[in-house]
């Protein structure tokens, strides 16, 4: 979907005392996912706009200086909007939080996760019945790609109601422009085809969040890859306090934990910058799960004071 989603003003459920987030301790943030799932915050996505509203937010994970930053989308779709064959330019990182999608001939679930390679060709996504709220994230920022020049005019894409918005930040006004083009080397076999196949096509890994799970987002010889993990913790397990090397991003799915002296909930998101000390964490009586992403593979490791 890329570059050109647009999001709408919404309130947070609980106040936030600095906007988009709350700071724990020095380097260690806390944000939340905005309520309202698929539906969006205060049912934005059910609007009279042709083709459908999408409403989005957005994290990153970097400093200005560096080479580059992991941009982490929360995006919420309304029912049945379909957005044609595409491709992207960068690692990319799929995960369903609510609802579903129907992804070529792969009906994704919440907790279903699609890595896919830059420049490799995937679609369409079709919203379910209860519209789909989803995480896509971009391992290096990259929201280049595009789609093939058969979708010109594809209403989902040059609607006329199109919006692009972020909380606080951006103003409404139209979407940024859709790239059309030639398909990308390995692509030619979808050549007016309105669909395609998951399994088997190079590029394109399903997975799934279910217990535990770790997704590189680049060659697996590369240091500066992206990582996803997930990490379920038992009824009563500790992190004890440590370091990371880099900036992750961890977000809860299931269950609680606390963090220090503050209980973490479903849909709270602790950001954890480079070399600062995290303070330990202890799972609730029911455990916990997290999302947790890393801008390079050196935020994977733990390193305990």
């Amino acid at each position: 979907m890329g570059n050109t989603m647009g999001s709408a003003a919404s309130k947070t459920s609980r106040p936030l005392p600095v906007a988009h987030g709350e700071v724990l301790a020095p380097g260690v943030t806390l944000t939340r996912l905005e309520p309202g799932g698929a539906n969006g915050p205060d049912d934005v996505v059910h609007s009279d706009v042709i083709g459908g509203l999408t409403w989005q937010d957005l994290w990153y994970l970097g400093a200005d200086d560096d080479e580059f930053r992991m941009c982490i989308p929360d995006i919420r779709m309304p029912a049945n909007q379909i957005w044609p064959l595409h491709w992207h330019d960068d690692w990319m990182f799929i995960t369903v939080l609510d609802g579903s999608v129907l992804v070529g001939d792969w009906v994704m679930k919440r907790g279903d996760t699609l890595v896919a390679a830059p420049y490799v060709e995937y679609g369409p996504m079709v919203n379910g019945p209860r519209g789909c709220q989803l995480l896509e994230i971009f391992a290096r920022n990259k929201k280049g790609g595009g789609y093939a020049a058969e979708y010109h005019d594809h209403p989902t894409l040059v609607g006329p109601g199109r919006l692009m918005y972020r909380p606080g930040i951006f103003k409404h006004g139209p979407a940024g422009a859709f790239n059309f083009g030639s398909r990308p080397p390995g692509a030619e076999q979808n050549q007016g085809n309105q669909t395609m196949k998951i399994d088997g096509t190079p590029g394109l890994v399903k997975g799934s969040l279910t217990d535990a799970g770790r997704w590189d987002l680049g060659p697996s010889d590369d240091p500066d890859r992206g990582v996803a993990l997930s990490t379920r913790l038992a009824p009563g397990e500790t992190i004890p306090a440590h370091e990371l090397s880099d900036w992750r991003w961890s977000l809860v799915t299931e269950g609680d934990l606390t963090l220090g002296e503050r209980r973490l909930d479903v849909d709270d998101i602790v950001i954890t910058e480079p070399n600062i000390e995290v303070p330990e964490a202890v799972a609730g009586s029911d455990g916990a799960q997290l999302l947790e992403l890393c801008r390079t593979v050196a935020a994977e490791t733990r390193l305990f004071t």
